[in-house]
């Protein structure tokens, strides 16, 4: 193992909580290995040694293979500069998380009673089935991509899908083909090159109360380093919030919707769908607008709490109305709280 220096030891420490992230660090601890080792035996022998130490959660052997040769390219891609000196290929960072902000929001008192009080169409009384969701979000027929799990996407026709509703996942764009390459360069049917241009930015909250895991870290850190990253400090800090607001009875999924309806006075949502578990899911209507106008948006969401993960456009979300696998072949529905197909009217 190498020796590495002060900044790359607070890469290898900063893995977030299994669910914050950790693909994330997986990608950043690789570029930064990459480096150190030019072969990629030696490079993936590295990572699997760090990842079994210092990774919250098991990271499997495929996930980092996967991931060595976009950590190189990025590398590569990093080293071209245009005349203006910023680097090609990389992508804008995202920005820190303002937890003072979210504080004051989520304490400005609205709740997920508040959010489907203020839906256009009245869920209590009418509810919405993943059907009816799917053919008002994305009239006549294009490719869908849905999946039971992560790693079992399909994309057809809308109407060649059958029973809809069991389904946990899709892509909340329409795809422009059947199938692409993805990124290694293998046939797919859930990729950037088959997925089609954006018809939803979709805003993910959720919130967990880690704040023994989270002092732990930053602990850790201070021992190795002298110091904690900003990012574990960001974590700590988010965590001691949603710990105290749940003291007080705030519940996440409050806390989720307190943040959706403070966008929504930003760009009203089309739907909101509870994810089964601890998070909500906010669709807005995209279609059509800039590229970067977007990206204002999402990072202020981003600012707030939410998953940047979403931002790829490939990327799976939530069936609106559809079933979440809870293990032991039992299941919840993924329940729809916000519906206004107005919003799609832009």
């Amino acid at each position: 193992m190498k020796t590495f220096k002060k900044w790359e030891w607070s890469v290898i420490l900063s893995c977030p909580p299994s669910g914050s992230g950790v693909h994330d660090w997986t990608f950043k601890l690789l570029r930064m290995l990459v480096r150190h080792y030019p072969q990629d035996l030696d490079l993936f022998t590295a990572a699997r040694c760090i990842c079994d130490h210092h990774a919250s959660r098991p990271v499997t052997d495929q996930e980092l293979a996967d991931q060595i040769p976009n950590a190189r390219c990025g590398i590569c891609h990093n080293r071209q500069r245009t005349r203006t000196g910023v680097p090609i290929g990389r992508s804008n960072a995202w920005p820190s998380v303002d937890v003072q902000s979210i504080g004051k929001i989520v304490r400005g008192g609205a709740t997920l009673e508040t959010l489907r009080q203020l839906s256009p169409q009245n869920l209590s009384a009418h509810p919405l089935s993943a059907e009816d969701a799917i053919n008002v979000l994305f009239p006549g027929d294009p490719l869908l991509c849905c999946a039971h799990s992560c790693k079992s996407a399909s994309t057809r026709r809308k109407s060649a899908w059958r029973n809809i509703g069991n389904f946990q996942f899709l892509v909340p764009s329409p795809m422009a083909k059947s199938s692409g390459l993805n990124q290694q360069g293998k046939r797919s049917e859930r990729c950037l090159d088959n997925t089609g241009r954006r018809r939803f930015l979709v805003v993910e909250f959720d919130f967990k109360p880690d704040v023994t895991e989270c002092e732990a870290a930053v602990a850790q850190s201070i021992a190795n380093l002298g110091r904690a990253s900003a990012q574990q400090v960001s974590n700590l800090e988010k965590s001691r919030l949603v710990a105290g607001l749940h003291a007080d009875g705030v519940t996440v999924l409050d806390m989720c919707a307190a943040l959706i309806v403070s966008l929504s006075k930003l760009v009203k949502p089309a739907l909101v769908v509870h994810s089964g578990g601890k998070s909500l899911h906010a669709w807005f209507y995209c279609d059509g607008v800039v590229e970067n106008h977007l990206r204002f948006f999402m990072d202020h969401a981003v600012s707030l709490g939410a998953d940047k993960a979403t931002w790829n456009r490939c990327q799976l979300v939530r069936m609106p109305g559809g079933l979440r696998n809870i293990g032991d072949g039992k299941t919840v529905l993924q329940q729809i709280h916000y519906f206004d197909p107005g919003a799609m009217s832009i």
